[in-house]
Order: structure tokens, then sequence, then C-alpha cells
């Protein structure tokens, strides 16, 4: 049983990649955020650099995660799986979960920090109609780079 869900707990996580998919909510949001909030070239600029930045912290983390994913699976294909073995890999790929959010928040706080008490305001509306439409929206699906 523990196994079982083990495994399940498992492939839900491999299924998010072990990190954020890249690639977001696209144009769209992106002209949204801008509009509504009245984002300046400058500001633009500085949420692009952010985003960028954020998504190289994001990459390298990634990178680790995929390596104790592939541990996971191996442990979940052994003949005798050792479910304590499992369940502290299945710690750390939490753990990288869980400083993935760290990076998402602190960009996400650093980015409306910028914004002026109105444009805060406005970014607030925003997000409250649609959360997908974030700067850095929860589980980092993060937008690629914006559209020339």
């Amino acid at each position: 049983m523990a196994i079982t869900l083990l495994c399940a707990a498992a492939s839900a996580q491999a299924q998010h990649g072990g990190g954020p998919p890249h690639g977001g909510p696209g144009r769209e949001c992106r002209e949204q955020l801008i509009g509504a909030v009245g984002l300046t070239d400058a500001e633009q600029t500085a949420l692009t650099a952010l985003r960028e930045q954020t998504r190289a912290s994001v990459s390298t983390l990634e990178t680790s995660g995929r390596s104790i994913h592939e541990q996971v699976e191996a442990a979940l294909a052994a003949p005798s799986p050792d479910p304590t073995a499992i369940g502290k890999l299945m710690i750390q790929v939490n753990g990288f979960h869980q400083q993935i959010e760290t990076i998402r928040k602190n960009a996400e706080a650093t980015f409306v920090a910028s914004l002026t008490a109105e444009q805060q305001t406005k970014y607030a509306a925003l997000i409250a109609a649609n959360p997908h439409c974030a700067a850095f929206p929860n589980h980092m699906h993060m937008p690629g780079p914006p559209a020339a």
C-alpha cells in the first residue's frame, strides 16, 4: 500500500517535470498585465530581466530535481522497493518544489514592490480576476520571453 501511494506521488510530481513548465499563459496575459497595470517600457524591461533571472535559478533546481526523480523511478522499479529510501527521496523532491515556490514568491514580491501604490492596486485586481496572468503565477508557469 505504501509503495502504491509513493508511486502515485512520484508519478504526479513527475508529471510536473520536477519543476516549472516554461511558456506560461502567453501573449494575452502579457498584454493584460501591461495594460491593466500600466507598465512603462522601463518596468517591462525590468520585469523581463527579473523573469530571466528567476528562470535561470529555477532551471538549476530543475536539473537537480530531475536527477532525484530518476532515482525515485529507479527505486520504485527495484524488485523489492525500499519504502524508507523512496520516502527519503520524495522528501528531497518536495524540498526542490519548496525551493522553486520560494523563488517564485520572492520574484513576485520583488515585482510588486517595484510598482507604485496605484499599480499595485490594479495588479491585485488583475490577479483576482485572472490568477494565471500573474507576473509569476503559482506553480511557476512562467511566461516565456516577451513577444517583440
